[in-house]
């Protein structure tokens, strides 16, 4: 024999009146495991709770990394653009040390030719000097030779001159004793 609707009807309405036996029919009507399911979804209940806690919270450390991240992110950009100044600058300053090393150089290679210049134009007054003393020193041993042979003349001739002036000396004596 089936099951009616009416017979339904009157099923629902024993079980209104004696409300213990709710428990009994779904006990033979239901598996364990649809049993077991408010159990199963109170737990669930309890760990999605769990979970939109930690969701909230892991919400607020992204939001806290999200902000430190931004910071962060301003640092850096604040530190690319002072060391992109720094590089500028340093780039600026090495341009400068640079263009006075080229001028030092310059200026160090005209002192360079100058002085070889100056050399050159030193050594040939040295050797002038040289040739002019060289001439100087022939001069004077010509005139020193010149002079020694003149002064043995001159020593001769005023030997010869006191020689007469004794002899002229003799003369007048003995003229005057005489």
């Amino acid at each position: 024999m089936g099951f009616t609707v009416r017979d339904f009807n009157d099923l629902m309405r024993l079980l209104d009146r004696h409300p213990e036996w709710v428990e009994a029919l779904r006990q033979r009507l239901l598996t364990r495991e649809l049993l077991d399911s408010p159990k199963i979804l109170r737990r669930l209940s309890l760990r999605v709770g769990r979970v939109e806690r930690a969701v909230e919270d892991l919400k607020t450390t992204v939001q806290d990394l999200a902000q430190s991240v931004k910071a962060l992110t301003e640092s850096v950009a604040t530190l690319t653009q002072a060391q992109q100044q720094r590089d500028e600058a340093f780039a600026a300053f090495r341009a400068e040390v640079d263009r006075r090393f080229a001028e030092l150089a310059e200026a160090q290679r005209r002192t360079e030719e100058a002085l070889a210049a100056h050399r050159a134009e030193t050594d040939r007054r040295f050797a002038e000097m040289a040739d002019t003393i060289r001439k100087l020193n022939e001069t004077f041993a010509a005139h020193r030779q010149e002079f020694l042979e003149h002064r043995q003349e001159f020593l001769e001739h005023r030997a010869e001159t006191d020689r007469r002036f004794a002899e002229l000396a003799e003369a007048q004596r003995r003229t005057e004793e005489a």
